[in-house]
């Protein structure tokens, strides 16, 4: 008769022979995991990044080197965060994982060129098509940090502003059209800081250039999304605007709204300032997002 620790042991479920749907759920937990837990950054995680409003789906954001370098000697105290993800772990397991988890990093997460200096969409495209070319068909989803300023309209610079409105609309027009078989893209508007609140007549250009850039998307889906920042809270009505021209609900979404809830706690840092102030002027209810990070 067969030992009753063995029997038990063989009755214990390996990942490898659960039903796919758990397995893809434990995965994406996995994927979603906190790195750091550090004093100076005890919030700081991985895969969303700096800058980087998590929505309704997660972010497999792509840094550049400036970025990385600024992360490893700031937030995480590593010489390199690579070799240190969830993902990486997980992926020289086997082949199986590595294909199921690569599956879901380029094809459920949302791909984001992240931080406030983001890689250059042109260099990436021809890393990928050296290193990782099956990587442009599987992105679904793609996530772009659009930068708007506001006051740039003075008398005499029209014309430069109508041509690098153009330039920068076609930038991000051929960045969601590398990606064949993307199915959704979400614009994540940031405001530059302005000297004074933004007229009427300025508040509705800034709304019509990002609906230029919206008008320019087809067979895609897509949602506008507000970074929020203290000094320009008047860009929320802004974003709003955008949001009902295209049917966008307002609701917060689900995985924001539980990613939010972990920072119901005091804050004494700066950070902890401008999310006491958010969580005051903006409650959960009316707010499309909340700035996360702590800076």
């Amino acid at each position: 008769m067969e030992p009753a620790h063995l029997s038990l042991e063989a009755a214990k479920p390996h990942l490898l022979t659960l039903p796919y749907e758990i397995r893809h759920q434990i995965l994406r937990e996995a994927l979603l995991a906190s790195l750091c837990e550090n004093e100076s950054r005890p919030y700081a995680t991985l895969p969303y990044g700096r800058n980087a409003l998590p929505f309704d789906k997660p972010l497999h954001p792509v840094f550049s080197s400036y970025e990385l370098n600024l992360m490893a000697h700031k937030s995480w105290h590593h010489k390199s965060s690579w070799g240190c993800e969830p993902m990486t772990r997980i992926m020289r397991a086997c082949r199986q994982l590595y294909e199921e988890v690569y599956q879901l990093l380029w094809g459920d997460f949302v791909l984001h060129l992240a931080g406030p200096r983001p890689r250059d969409h042109s260099e990436w495209m021809a890393w990928l098509q050296e290193h990782n070319p099956r990587a442009i068909e599987t992105v679904r989803h793609l996530q772009i940090r659009v930068t708007d300023v506001v006051e740039w309209c003075s008398e005499g610079r029209e014309a430069s502003r109508t041509e690098n409105d153009e330039k920068k609309a076609l930038r991000i027009l051929k960045q969601i059209e590398s990606y064949p078989n993307l199915t959704s893209v979400r614009f994540q508007i940031y405001m530059v800081e302005t000297v004074r609140i933004p007229n009427a007549d300025l508040k509705a250009r800034a709304a019509e250039r990002i609906m230029r850039i919206v008008k320019g998307c087809t067979n895609v889906r897509v949602s506008i999304f507000w970074e929020p920042d203290v000094a320009v809270s008047w860009a929320k009505s802004v974003v709003e605007e955008c949001q009902a021209r295209i049917g966008q609900s307002t609701r917060t979404p689900t995985l924001y709204r539980k990613y939010v809830e972990d920072f119901a706690g005091p804050r004494k840092t700066a950070g902890g300032q401008k999310w006491s102030y958010m969580k005051s002027n903006f409650p959960l209810r009316s707010t499309v997002a909340m700035q996360y990070a702590c800076v």
